[in-house]
């Protein structure tokens, strides 16, 4: 999907992203607000890095997402079709990032995109 309308000088803002994990058939999906003052997909590493220190809003979220901040840990659950579940556990925003396989920008600054 395009942007109605793109300024590629504008790099600061409040967006509303849609983030897809997946591990084998297991899958589940994050929708957050947060905060980047960067731009394209540099805003996709400041939403995942966001999610795992606890510092996204989540909005909607089909993974039950658990935050252990004495030993830095990050736990999601997963589910496949047959609604069975995985849980994942990440140490580390690259760790949680290697799970990514779908991000979208559906909003910035309350404007949808």
């Amino acid at each position: 999907m395009l942007l109605n309308n793109h300024n590629p000088n504008q790099s600061d803002g409040q967006y509303i992203v849609e983030i897809t994990f997946q591990e084998w058939n297991f899958s589940g999906r994050i929708e957050c607000t947060i905060k980047s003052e960067k731009r394209g997909i540099h805003v996709l590493t400041d939403a995942v890095i966001a999610v795992f220190n606890g510092n996204a809003k989540i909005i909607n979220s089909t993974c039950d997402l658990r935050h252990d901040y004495e030993s830095r840990l990050l736990s999601l659950i997963l589910k496949n079709e047959s609604n069975q579940e995985l849980q994942v556990e990440c140490g580390s925003a690259i760790g949680l990032g290697e799970i990514v396989v779908g991000f979208r920008l559906k909003e910035k600054n309350n404007t949808l995109i």
